[in-house]
């Protein structure tokens, strides 16, 4: 092979090893004047409350982020006596039509979520209307306020992706489902090892494009988090991929929604998008190679104070996340693909 050709095979493949280009993005802002107390979305809708008590609903267009009076959210109240105090309740379509947490118990002094009552149990309403419910021994808690519906398995059906933490060995991130008519523990992963570590979780997706359902979360969000995939297997959550340097949750916070999940890059296979370590920038991340590839990095300009809303303002087909920072700002975060 002459010199030539030697040097041209070589460029070709080090432009076939290049890391891809990361993707541009962009934010647009709005200032709440009458500050933000809180955000939702419901059935596609994006509500905002602010500190007044009034209710306004989002739109985006011209590259602007406006604010439209809109009567409050109406939601079925939950009545069961035995709900955790704070507890947020799942809705779902499919066999599972509410969830969440009960037995408020003090028995695991960790507080992570803003003081010491945890969950001694979770209760689902089915879609026919019974109401089913699965205790944990007292040797643990859920120490979770939010149930996330997900069909993991692709049955057609939703199981419930929460954090069970063992006094002794710390949180781990759970399946919970139905088996012969009863509510039942269907899979978990290793507790981390260590009382007073905990975990919150992402979501569900197929992430790495294998055709199988992961489950992400975030691993000690506090102090070093990792970003890592699990695949349901038997009666074992099995981690798959990892990556450092993550953050969903600010410690004492009951926001547990820092996360989002978005084809970033365009390519049919979800993204995961979460905070760097230091909650100051949001991060998105591919799973579809060996290694996890950072897609894009978009700085913030404030601290988060409300959890990440996937959306399409704009109805172009394409999904942006929005969020609320410092309690009077709301970000649109736009990726340019």
């Amino acid at each position: 092979m002459n010199l030539r050709i030697f040097s041209f095979a070589l460029i070709l493949i080090a432009l076939a090893i290049r890391p891809a280009q990361a993707l541009d993005s962009s934010q647009t802002d709005l200032l709440v004047g009458q500050g933000i107390n809180a955000v939702r979305q419901i059935d596609g809708r994006i509500l905002v409350q602010t500190q007044q008590n009034k209710w306004y609903k989002i739109d985006f267009s011209n590259d602007r982020l406006t604010l439209s009076e809109s009567s409050p959210p109406q939601q079925q109240a939950l009545t069961d006596p035995e709900r955790l105090p704070d507890t947020a309740t799942a809705f779902g379509r499919k066999n599972i039509r509410r969830a969440w947490f009960a037995r408020p118990t003090r028995r695991y002094n960790h507080g992570v979520l803003g003081d010491a009552i945890e969950a001694g149990s979770i209760k689902v309403e089915t879609a026919n209307g019974d109401v089913l419910e699965m205790r944990l021994p007292d040797t643990a808690v859920f120490e979770d306020r939010t149930p996330r519906l997900a069909d993991v398995n692709g049955d057609g059906n939703d199981e419930i992706i929460a954090v069970k933490s063992d006094l002794q060995r710390g949180a781990a991130v759970t399946l919970v489902g139905f088996t012969n008519g009863r509510l039942n523990l269907l899979a978990e992963a290793p507790a981390i090892g260590l009382s007073h570590r905990w975990l919150n979780p992402v979501g569900a997706a197929d992430f790495d494009g294998d055709g199988k359902i992961e489950i992400a979360v975030v691993i000690t969000p506090h102090i070093g988090g990792t970003l890592r995939l699990y695949e349901w297997r038997g009666k074992s959550l099995v981690a798959d991929h990892s990556a450092f340097g993550f953050s969903n949750h600010a410690m004492g916070s009951r926001e547990l929604g820092l996360s989002a999940i978005v084809d970033v890059d365009g390519d049919g296979i979800m993204d995961v998008v979460v905070p760097d370590a230091g909650r100051k920038a949001l991060v998105a991340t591919a799973f579809t190679e060996p290694t996890p590839r950072t897609l894009n990095r978009s700085e913030i300009s404030g601290p988060f104070s409300s959890g990440l809303f996937v959306v399409d303002l704009n109805k172009d087909g394409v999904s942006e996340v929005l969020f609320a920072t410092a309690g009077k700002t709301l970000t649109l975060v736009q990726w340019h693909r």
